[in-house]
């Protein structure tokens, strides 16, 4: 399912119990399992989000990126790709 967030910004990446993107259009993104984070090299980060740890300065450096597509699976999977 497209999530219609092409053309927002990433506004603010929040920490606490989970990782939370907020973007220019007032949406938010919430991730509360562990998950990979692919990065624009190709190489990809595991994180937990409530002990990001290592993922954090690469999770902090979506701030202000362009969301290209944003998707959600059927089992609540989500799929993003921000340039």
């Amino acid at each position: 399912m497209n999530l219609n967030l092409r053309g927002q910004a990433i506004a603010r990446v929040c920490f606490d119990a989970g990782l939370t993107l907020l973007t220019s259009g007032d949406y938010e993104l919430r991730v509360e399992n562990e998950a990979v984070l692919q990065l624009s090299g190709g190489d990809h980060v595991s994180f937990d989000p409530e002990a990001p740890d290592g993922a954090a300065p690469h999770l902090v450096r979506l701030n202000g990126d362009v969301i290209a597509e944003a998707e959600a699976g059927k089992a609540g999977d989500l799929t993003s790709l921000a340039r």
